[in-house]
């Protein structure tokens, strides 16, 4: 008895374009917010985070405050990445596909591009950029700031990898705290976590707060919120970018009020986020949290985070019920909730030295002349061979150093 394979019929495949030029691309967001009662729901997923939550709007007034200044081609990436290499991958001049695999700390870009900071400098570990290993990530990522002119302003500006001196109001209030950290104190505790997923801030981000992640990640490393804002903007829909009588494009106007709110809120956002997870928000609100332990579990956990160590001594879930039990014990709920610390203590610099912590000492670092120095020189003078296109706020001085003349 033989058997024959029955004739079904086969699916009709989408046409190609379909794939090319996605529908929900095609469409205005502010024809497609028109249709529904709340528009701030029907905005596209890569734009909601732009507007806070609790934001009534009819969709005459979405589309002009929150929609008008954000092209389309802001979309963040449909895969997950790291924060920095987030970032990259919004700009024009960069290809989704040259960063399919590999990712970045923020001590590999401090060292590929000369910004040997203290940490760097102590840990020697400007030198991993001379292993075979880590060579493909130099090229890489010499090769995409080399194409994205705002990259290079930003990465070569004289502020980067500088602390940041205070927070903006808007960030301040974020904290939701008396005495909230210092820039300085969360970039030691963010950009180079003390251990292995020890606060786990990038673990099951919602598309929305990865974006937030990169732009406060590359915002507490020092870079200029227009050079953030520039290559955020992505690239333009096409026709809408003006042309000289040449036909060559001209730059983007600078970045407007709004958009430099809506960054800032970006950052807000992510801050509320990690505020909300248990270690971070004990650590961040800087009180002794040993009297809140009763039980030697509870006091080992609260020793790690002091320490920024591991709970390795702990079985998993006997750490994670000992940190439930911390933060939510009325002497830790009750501090976070008022944001007020009964107990001050000084907080741990997890990460001592990852940025510099004034301006005055990367200039002075500078002036030696190391071969980080040289490096960042040597970009500087290639950059200022195009000066009259710089925007007004980029600085890029050139030093006598002892070792090596900037003049040439």
């Amino acid at each position: 008895m033989a058997f024959f394979p029955c004739k079904t019929r086969a699916r009709k495949r989408p046409p190609l374009m379909f794939y090319m030029n996605p529908p929900f691309l095609l469409q205005d967001p502010c024809q497609v917010s028109i249709q529904n009662e709340n528009p701030v729901e029907s905005i596209p997923g890569f734009l909601a985070f732009f507007i806070p939550p609790t934001t009534s709007l009819d969709s005459d007034q979405v589309c002009q405050t929150h929609i008008s200044h954000l092209p389309c081609s802001m979309s963040c990436p449909k895969r997950t990445v790291g924060p920095y290499v987030h970032l990259f991958l919004h700009s024009q001049y960069v290809s989704n596909n040259q960063w399919q695999r590999a990712d970045l700390t923020m001590r590999q870009i401090l060292s590929f591009s000369g910004h040997h900071t203290p940490d760097i400098t102590a840990n020697q570990f400007w030198t991993y950029s001379f292993h075979p290993p880590a060579r493909a990530s130099n090229k890489a990522f010499h090769k995409t700031v080399s194409r994205d002119p705002y990259l290079q302003y930003g990465i070569y500006h004289q502020g980067f990898a500088v602390a940041r001196q205070e927070w903006p109001k808007l960030l301040r209030e974020a904290w939701q705290l008396n005495d909230p950290p210092t820039p300085y104190e969360v970039a030691a505790a963010v950009l180079k976590e003390p251990a292995n997923h020890f606060f786990k801030l990038g673990i099951n981000l919602a598309p929305e707060m990865q974006h937030n992640r990169s732009v406060f990640y590359w915002w507490l490393a020092g870079m200029h919120e227009e050079a953030i804002i520039r290559v955020m903007r992505g690239r333009p829909p096409r026709g809408k970018q003006k042309k000289d009588e040449r036909g060559r494009y001209l730059p983007q106007p600078r970045a407007n009020e709004n958009e430099k709110v809506s960054l800032q809120e970006a950052m807000a956002a992510y801050i509320r986020y990690i505020m909300g997870i248990p270690k971070f928000a004990m650590w961040a609100l800087g009180t002794n949290i040993l009297p809140a332990c009763t039980d030697r579990k509870m006091a080992q956990v609260a020793a790690d985070i002091m320490l920024g160590k591991s709970s390795a001594e702990l079985p998993l879930p006997e750490a994670k019920r000992a940190v439930k039990k911390l933060v939510t014990h009325p002497y830790i709920r009750t501090q976070i909730k008022t944001g007020q610390a009964l107990h001050p203590i000084s907080r741990t610099i997890y990460t001592p030295g990852i940025l510099w912590t004034t301006q005055e000492e990367k200039d002075d670092w500078e002036r030696e002349g190391s071969i980080g120095a040289q490096n960042i020189q040597q970009h500087r003078r290639i950059l200022l061979k195009r000066a009259k296109i710089h925007p007004p706020w980029l600085q890029l001085p050139l030093y006598d150093t002892l070792n090596w003349k900037a003049n040439g």
